[in-house]
């Protein structure tokens, strides 16, 4: 195959960490990798990836063959860069809405170049917030490279994960150049730097260097699964590069549950959302609430939980209800105090119509005196203080609020003198 190709440089001559039919997919002939660039318009992609946040949550999605740097064509033939996603799980680690990172994959794995690098940045931003995959549906090779960097690890029952292994493709097209009339001659220095060209068959030597890069790369890959799956190397070789579906994908430690991924979302938020208790207003109420504080107190007495016996686990569960509850039953009781106080002083003064205005405004107890105070201290200047509320005959004593009021009256008198 031409390197010159779109899609074939990608794959000729090179290791790859890709699942064996996604070679279908790249690996295409002349005719059919031939794309005339001019005639697509791509004036409107955006190649620049997005991740959604669902109730803190961050979703990014691994899709379609994966290479090292985004380039021009990634949109049209579904690919991801490495680049890309490395930006998107640095930009999700620094937001502080995200609690953590669900990762979407369903890819066939792609190049070797960047791989382990954005593998081990995953492996240790796990640790700063928390990061799950899920294989939906595929998480083969590479992809399965990174899957199995994050923390946990779900599959679908229809998806598959696995392919621990690397491969490389050389295509000999010499014989078909041969059909063609076609005779290529390369001028060159230095033994190997002929090695791979798709025009001529392929060297023992240049075979041997190949298989050795392969090995190398396997045993890379091997070790990485090996730590970040916490399993054997010798179990991760012994895989043999099979993919596995389902519960065999369980039983190898490749999976940690069988999952969607909406139910792996959810079960993200429950355990990572924070748990939040509303704050309860004690300032005010409804006239409802004025108007009938017998049933009030016996919503009171119904709403309060009953104390649980004490466990001999410190993990027990927080009962949110119960917190709730306890505050709400305390909320009104200090509510039903404060209005009994604002209708005492407002007896007090001779002014119980203002009872409900207070109450409307959620004025407290102390603000309500000291405008109760104001009022009368300016009905003291007119000729005669009317009082709804008149001492007894034989009580001397005077009201402590009118006798405040009429100090306050003297001094505001003193003061225009």
């Amino acid at each position: 195959m031409d390197k010159t190709h779109v899609l074939g440089g990608l794959v000729t001559g090179r290791p790859m960490m890709l699942e064996r039919k996604a070679f279908d997919y790249l690996a295409i002939s002349n005719k059919e990798a031939s794309v005339d660039a001019q005639a697509l318009d791509f004036s409107h992609t955006d190649s620049k990836q997005q991740y959604i946040v669902y109730e803190g949550i961050a979703i990014i999605s691994i899709h379609g063959p994966l290479s090292k740097r985004s380039g021009l064509f990634d949109s049209f033939f579904g690919f991801t860069s490495y680049e890309a996603l490395e930006e998107l799980i640095s930009q999700a680690l620094n937001d502080s809405e995200v609690q953590g990172i669900l990762l979407d994959i369903d890819s066939p794995g792609g190049e070797v170049a960047g791989l382990f690098d954005f593998a081990d940045k995953i492996y240790t931003a796990r640790e700063i917030k928390p990061i799950w995959a899920v294989a939906n549906e595929e998480a083969y090779s590479a992809a399965y490279a990174i899957a199995s960097a994050a923390k946990k690890i779900f599959v679908t029952r229809t998806g598959g994960v696995g392919s621990i292994g690397v491969i490389a493709n050389h295509i000999d097209q010499s014989s078909f150049d041969e059909k063609l009339g076609v005779k290529y001659t390369t001028i060159f220095a230095g033994n190997r730097k002929n090695d791979f060209n798709p025009h001529e068959q392929l060297t023992s030597e240049a075979e041997q260097v190949l298989q050795k890069e392969v090995d190398r790369l396997y045993g890379m890959f091997a070790d990485l699964v090996s730590r970040n799956r916490s399993i054997p190397h010798a179990k991760i070789k012994n895989t043999e590069a099979a993919l596995f579906f389902g519960e065999d994908a369980l039983s190898a430690g490749l999976a940690d549950s069988i999952m969607t991924l909406p139910e792996a979302l959810e079960s993200m938020i429950q355990e990572f959302q924070p748990k939040q208790v509303s704050n309860i207003m004690t300032t005010k109420t409804s006239i409802s609430e004025k108007e009938n504080p017998e049933q009030e107190n016996s919503e009171q007495e119904n709403t309060t939980p009953t104390p649980e016996p004490e466990s001999a686990s410190n993990t027990a569960p927080v009962d949110v209800n119960a917190i709730t509850s306890e505050a709400e039953a305390k909320g009104r009781k200090a509510c039903l105090a404060e209005i009994a106080e604002l209708s005492k002083a407002c007896e007090l003064a001779g002014m119980p119509d203002k009872l409900s205005s207070f109450i409307e405004r959620a004025i407290t107890p102390e603000q309500a005196k000291d405008e109760l105070m104001t009022l009368l201290a300016n009905k003291n200047q007119q000729p005669e203080i009317h009082s709804q509320t008149s001492p007894a005959p034989d009580v001397k004593e005077k009201n402590p609020v009118l006798e405040a009021a009429e100090a306050r009256a003297e001094q505001a008198k003193q003061s225009k003198i």
